[in-house]
C-alpha cells in the first residue's frame, strides 16, 4: 500500500514539476524523526476535518453505556461516537487523537483510513 502510494506522489510530482525528474526508490530508509513530524504536520493540515478525539470512558451510567463509550471517539461533525474497527492496527492502541480519512456505518460508525 505504501509502495502505490509512493508511486502515485511521484507520478504526481513528475506531471506537475516537468523540469524535475523524481525517480521512486524502492529501497527508500524510512523517514527521520523531523520528517515522520513534517508528514504528520501534512496530513493534518489536508485532514484537519476529520480528526477524532478520544472519549474519556464514563464513570457513571450502566454498564451498556460504559461498554458503548469504552473505545469511543468524537469527530467534529458528528454527535455519535465513532470507533476504530477491530481489524485496524490501532484497534488495541490507545492514542488521544486520530486522523481518519472516513466514515463508515455498520452496527457501529467506524473510522477507516485512521492513522494516530
Amino acid at each position: 500500500e505504501i509502495r502505490k502510494l509512493r508511486s502515485q506522489l511521484t507520478n504526481a510530482v513528475n506531471s506537475v514539476l516537468l523540469a524535475v525528474n523524481v525517480i521512486m526508490d524502492p529501497k527508500m530508509a524510512p523517514p527521520s524523526e523531523l520528517q515522520a513530524k513534517l508528514l504528520r504536520q501534512i496530513i493534518l493540515t489536508g485532514l484537519s476535518d476529520h480528526i477524532a478525539r478520544k472519549l474519556p470512558e464514563p464513570n457513571t451510567g450502566t454498564n451498556e453505556e460504559k461498554k458503548k463509550l469504552k473505545m469511543a471517539y468524537q469527530s467534529i461533525h458528528l454527535e455519535e461516537p465513532v470507533y476504530i474497527h477491530p481489524n485496524s492496527v490501532l484497534y488495541k492502541q490507545n492514542h488521544e487523537y486520530v486522523v481518519f480519512q472516513d466514515i463508515t456505518e455498520t452496527l457501529k460508525l467506524y473510522m477507516r483510513g485512521e492513522i494516530s
